[in-house]
């Protein structure tokens, strides 16, 4: 079996299984599908902080019937708890926010006839 002729971020050559040419990490006719799934990828990085925040949460509950915690300190850890799961769903909006932004800007770029040729940015 033929190997890929790619060279790896670490210098090294790919041992990927070959398709055609390229293994599939490396096959130019791939490129979008990689983006797409990096896409999705990068975005649920961010939902692995949820489960953190819940654990949180639920030990803060638990604190607060065992009165290891006074009601007072409870409701501000509370408080900077839902800041931070706000925070997070603010950075996904943005973030499919700007991939919407790019994936039309490509469309357009691809076909300027029908849209004008202008591509509209509109970054938060």
């Amino acid at each position: 079996m033929a190997s890929c002729p790619s060279i790896t971020r670490s210098g090294n050559a790919c041992k990927g299984v070959v398709g055609d040419t390229y293994c599939v990490a490396h096959d130019p006719a791939r490129a979008g599908e990689r983006k797409r799934s990096a896409s999705k990828a990068g975005r649920s990085k961010q939902s692995r902080e949820s489960p953190e925040l819940k654990a949180e949460l639920k030990t803060l509950a638990a604190d607060m019937r065992e009165e290891r915690v006074t009601t007072g300190s409870a409701a501000v850890v509370n408080q900077i708890t839902n800041t931070r799961a706000r925070l997070i769903e603010t950075e996904m909006k943005v973030r499919d926010h700007n991939e919407l932004e790019e994936r039309i800007a490509a469309l357009e770029e691809r076909d300027p006839v029908e849209t004008g040729g202008t591509a509209r940015r509109h970054r938060l």
